[in-house]
């Protein structure tokens, strides 16, 4: 596979990018800000039962900031960034494989107030308490064993309204979104746009949350592995979720989610998650702290049913920090169902110009962990060192 740059939408949003860049180098500030910083990030890979054992990558993301304030104690505010990615597999001295990408990663303007923010354009939107098995995970693909924590955006309109109570109300509006995300079954209907909104209220020692999504999938891309039967046309979605944190003697927290498709097959109309966790730091050395969740799903005709084939996950999160350059963490999930673990392991180096990430992993050879549904990197076993460069 050769350098495949976007099309169409990602295309034209590489370009604003630039144009945007260049014309706030030439704009006076006067109090204002512009800023640039970017990161940079090298990767060396060798898979023991990979096709291709050696793999060499890496990333480059430029970003430029400005802010404007306006006289009624608002601002203006933009963000625009580029991804630039690169990767080679090798069995030898030569490629076997390569691939390369350009693409926006963030592009996007807010204006804001003291209560208030509306943001449009491509950005990140993410929510939820949980950390690892993350049924909110519904508009980014975060995988928490990723240094870089990188994720595509969405293209849309985010306004957030913040109470004085600690309390914040969310709406959006997504349109152009073409890809299929963590727990999509189908990609966004050509045409049509998804809307939802968030309300955030803060409860005794901790905060509760409903969240809800709408949207028309695409019928013909449906993803069902309990029923292949092929459903065309255009099918209503809605997603309801209901999560919550508390923090008492230790962490806890849950996230609950409902989608429900109108039309479609039985077994795939109602899709349950639900993910319930804990975390607390011991006082050994320097604190260890530790993080762990459980997480079920399933698919049924009945709503609230997990059904006949329901999938379970636990998960577990260790982190010390040896010294203030040294940190050791690791991370397992096993998968209930299948009988499988999940092994991995990070010691990161915050050096003075650089960070240094030596890894480990030990995986099933193929995944079906959601972080990892578009691309399985780290199949079987291998050792990954990263070092990155932020500027």
């Amino acid at each position: 596979m050769g350098w495949l740059p976007t099309r169409r939408m990602k295309n034209n949003g590489i370009i604003v990018v630039l144009m945007i860049a260049l014309l706030l180098s030439f704009m006076p500030c006067h109090g204002d800000t512009l800023t640039w910083q970017g990161q940079f990030s090298a990767m060396t890979q060798y898979g023991h039962q990979a096709e291709y054992p050696f793999r060499l990558g890496g990333n480059l993301i430029p970003q430029v900031n400005a802010g404007i304030e306006l006289s009624n104690e608002t601002l203006l505010d933009f963000e625009g960034s580029v991804h630039i990615t690169g990767s080679g597999s090798f069995t030898g001295a030569a490629p076997n494989d390569y691939y390369g990408k350009v693409k926006p990663y963030r592009l996007w303007g807010r204006y804001s107030g003291r209560q208030f923010e509306v943001r449009g354009g491509l950005q990140k939107i993410n929510f939820g308490p949980a950390m690892m098995l993350r049924p909110l995970m519904w508009f980014d693909q975060i995988d928490p064993r990723d240094p870089l924590q990188l994720t595509e955006g969405v293209w849309g309109v985010l306004g957030r309204y913040y109470l004085l109570n600690n309390a914040n109300l969310w709406a959006w509006v997504l349109y152009g979104n073409e890809g299929q995300r963590a727990w999509d079954t189908g990609k966004p209907a050509s045409g049509s746009p998804e809307w939802g909104g968030r309300v955030q209220w803060p409860i005794p020692r901790g905060e509760a949350a409903l969240t809800s999504h709408f949207r028309k999938v695409d019928g013909a891309s449906h993803y069902y592995p309990l029923d292949p039967e092929a459903v065309s046309g255009k099918v209503s979605e809605q997603r309801w979720a209901l999560d919550g944190r508390w923090d008492v003697l230790v962490g806890l927290w849950f996230e609950a989610v409902w989608i429900h498709k109108a039309d479609g097959p039985d077994l795939m109309r109602n899709h349950q998650m639900l993910t319930v966790g804990a975390d607390y730091t011991f006082g050994v050395g320097n604190g260890l702290h530790v993080v762990g969740e459980h997480f079920v799903t399933g698919f049924g005709s009945e709503s609230f049913v997990l059904g006949k084939d329901p999938l379970s996950f636990s998960a577990l999160s260790l982190s010390y920090p040896v010294s203030l350059v040294h940190n050791v963490s690791a991370i397992v999930y096993y998968d209930w169902k299948n009988n499988d673990r999940y092994q991995f392991v990070n010691w990161r180096m915050d050096l003075k110009h650089f960070d240094l990430y030596l890894m480990g992993y030990v995986n099933p050879e193929g995944t079906i962990l959601p972080q990892q549904r578009s691309a399985n990197t780290m199949g079987g076993k291998g050792a990954l060192a990263m070092i990155v460069i932020n500027f």
